[in-house]
């Protein structure tokens, strides 16, 4: 049970890795309501969600490595223990999601609002 928990654990930071990955070199190239970080700020122009897309890649490459690896190291340690370390490492991995988003609408708001 313990395994399946700690792999449960690492996936959210490990797959938004690997999307922030994908994303730095290949972004979604035309706006669109079906892939890539969509908000009403990043679809006003193709060079916002130019810029979104890159830098959602970027946030989620760092942030998701960073995480990822707290992750690891906090499972490991509380190993005994893992059916309660895994609930919070999955509750505060959602939260840094969600922040990325505020970081990122911030920097957009920077970028392209007067």
């Amino acid at each position: 049970m313990n395994v399946f928990l700690f792999f449960t654990s690492i996936l959210v930071p490990f797959t938004m890795a690997l999307i922030g990955a994908c994303f730095r070199k290949n972004p979604p190239k035309r706006v669109n309501w079906f892939f890539g970080y969509r908000t009403s700020r990043s679809m006003k122009s193709q060079e916002a969600w130019d810029y979104a897309n890159r830098r959602m890649g970027e946030v989620w490459w760092s942030t998701g490595l960073v995480t990822g690896i707290a992750s690891v190291l906090v499972a490991a340690f509380c190993w005994r223990n893992l059916e309660a370390a895994s609930l919070w490492l999955i509750g505060f991995q959602m939260l840094v999601m969600l922040f990325t988003v505020v970081v990122i609408e911030r920097d957009l708001k920077r970028k392209f609002d007067e």
